[in-house]
């Protein structure tokens, strides 16, 4: 039971990691995109 969990525990951190990058990776893009926007405003 006690490995069930450390294994739930794992699979939790790792889908954590797994939304940061998504995160990550759309603030990059909004912000390259802003960006491209911003200039094109200009």
């Amino acid at each position: 039971m006690k490995d069930l969990n450390e294994k739930k525990k794992k699979q939790f951190i790792k889908g954590i990691d797994n939304w940061g990058l998504l995160i990550l990776c759309l603030v990059i893009f909004g912000m390259i995109v802003y960006a491209l926007y911003g200039i094109k405003l200009d």
